[in-house]
């Protein structure tokens, strides 16, 4: 029987279809053996000021003061978010990295509706005061608040953001950025209130 001879036109050349598959894989090894790292991959979290979760989620401390709004905004310019402490986990870990000398802002605050306490993302975690008062978590969420506490101040003076704070950790309401309850301080007698803070990243 004779061969079947294929002619092409334009200088087409038809191989064979093993030898295509041949090439193929040969390239498409070379592909795996480099580095294919995404350009946006998240940096690490293992510096000193920084804890990974068993979800992922990085939380990194900061000591320089801040207000509770300056804190968040200098979370957020780096694509995070003040802490949300999901578990108890979570609550460990920020312990640990806060340790016993320090007072840091958590992203929990009751100023959109007084004893409405929510994370920065609109989750609602506690509804109420302290316990003791009736207070209590909102379905079932996790709240790691010291005995007493939220208190505002024991009545005297507004304090609507959470911290988790001193020896043995816990959470504690205190100011946003001034005892008064004025965000800015101006014209109360008051020292603008500034703690160090925890971020976030996803």
């Amino acid at each position: 029987m004779p061969a079947l001879v294929v002619v092409a036109a334009c200088g087409v050349r038809i191989t064979d279809p093993t030898e295509q598959d041949a090439v193929l894989d040969a390239n498409h090894d070379g592909v795996q053996g480099t580095d294919a790292t995404p350009s946006d991959a998240a940096p690490a979290c293992n510096g000193s000021n920084q804890v990974e979760t068993g979800s992922g989620a990085c939380f990194t401390l900061f000591t320089n003061p801040l207000t509770w709004a300056a804190a968040g905004s200098a979370c957020a310019s780096s694509s995070e978010h003040l802490a949300i402490v999901n578990n108890a986990d979570d609550d460990m870990d920020i312990t640990t990295l806060v340790g016993s000398d320090l007072v840091a802002y958590l992203g929990g605050t009751d100023q959109v509706k007084l004893e409405t306490w929510l994370w920065v993302d609109g989750t609602e975690f506690w509804v109420g005061s302290d316990a003791a008062s009736g207070g209590s978590a909102y379905m079932g969420a996790f709240a790691g608040w010291k005995a007493n506490n939220p208190n505002q101040g024991g009545g005297a003076y507004a304090e609507e953001c959470l911290t988790m704070s001193g020896p043995g950790g816990g959470w504690d309401d205190r100011p946003c950025a001034a005892e008064t309850g004025d965000e800015t301080g101006s014209g109360s007698g008051e020292d603008p209130i500034a703690y160090a803070y925890v971020c976030e990243r996803p």
